[in-house]
């Protein structure tokens, strides 16, 4: 890795939504996987905070939720941007109850395919 390049920590347990993320940004980002929780926070251990450039979190990790996670890194590190991705509106509400600053509408599936 050279100095320029930018260092994401992904939090995805799905493995093509993390494939299409991987194939979309590794020509300009060094990924760094997690495909849960627990994996997350010893991803966060091995570089801290501060070697992230960005955290992507999907909400709902199989079984498990990212708010906790979200809520402690933006407690954490307030500097470092997070990216949470929550297909529902219950996953945004949770999102940003766990001190997330906006959170985008989810529509439901009909409206994303008719429009």
């Amino acid at each position: 890795m050279h100095d320029a390049t930018k260092r994401i920590l992904l939090i995805e347990d799905g493995a093509a939504m993390r494939q299409l993320i991987w194939e979309i940004l590794t020509p300009a980002y060094e990924l760094q996987l997690a495909s849960g929780v627990a994996e997350a926070y010893a991803r966060l251990a091995a570089f801290g905070g501060e070697g992230f450039d960005l955290v992507i979190a999907d909400h709902d990790l199989g079984g498990e939720t990212s708010e906790k996670l979200v809520g402690q890194i933006a407690n954490t590190h307030p500097k470092l941007p997070i990216l949470a991705i929550s297909g529902t509106e219950h996953g945004n509400e949770q999102l940003l109850k766990a001190g997330l600053a906006k959170a985008c509408p989810s529509r439901s599936r009909s409206e994303s395919l008719s429009g």
